[in-house]
């Protein structure tokens, strides 16, 4: 699924869920998707859609999930895009039904494809950290219209192929989040929009 908009805004959040199961023995054993779009910032003329697509994992233990997303500018100015992964879990009871679930910071890990923050001609995708956040910022200042790269998730897994024992003999439900912000490019604005006093090392400036 995916959703499109279009707001005279300077700033424009997408949120993208993916919703995976895990077995605590092995990998992902289902993926299915839902979207909700949210919306923040000053006035402006930039937008971003948000745009994905997802290869459900086959029988447990194959470790063949693959999650893509990408961006698309919109409005008529040029702009900056970042997007942020942000992952909860929940666990099934006994009675089958869903509840929060917290599992302990570095027991799993994600793993991103080397092309989606290889260099290239066409952009890529940079890590922040520290001030600039848990972002991936896009390497290019994007045109209206213009596309990123693809950002490639290939495989979830446990840290080390590691169990915690908080999981052990329980059906973890995997939810990931992807946010998805646009700034304008010019006038420094995203230093105000996303409360950064600079750009990454590697992302494009304006002249």
């Amino acid at each position: 699924m995916m959703k499109q908009a279009f707001t005279k805004i300077m700033t424009l959040v997408f949120c993208l869920t993916m919703t995976l199961l895990i077995s605590v023995t092995s990998a992902w054993s289902l993926l299915s998707d839902n979207d909700t779009d949210a919306v923040s910032g000053a006035a402006g003329d930039v937008a971003v859609d948000l745009e994905e697509n997802f290869v459900p994992g086959g029988p447990t233990g194959s470790n063949t999930t693959t999650k893509e997303f990408w961006g698309i500018a919109r409005g008529n100015k040029r702009c900056y895009i970042r997007a942020k992964i942000v992952p909860s879990f929940e666990y099934q009871d006994e009675a089958g039904n869903w509840q929060p679930f917290a599992l302990p910071v570095g027991s799993y890990t994600y793993v991103i494809s080397a092309a989606t923050t290889t260099p290239s001609a066409g952009g890529y995708w940079i890590f922040g950290g520290g001030v600039y956040g848990d972002y991936y910022y896009f390497s290019k200042i994007l045109n209206p219209n213009g596309q990123t790269t693809v950002f490639t998730i290939t495989d979830v897994q446990w840290k080390d192929g590691k169990v915690p024992a908080v999981a052990a003999g329980k059906v973890i439900r995997y939810k990931l989040d992807v946010v998805m912000e646009a700034s304008q490019a010019t006038h420094e604005t995203y230093k105000q929009n996303w409360g950064i006093p600079s750009l990454p090392t590697g992302v494009e400036l304006l002249p």
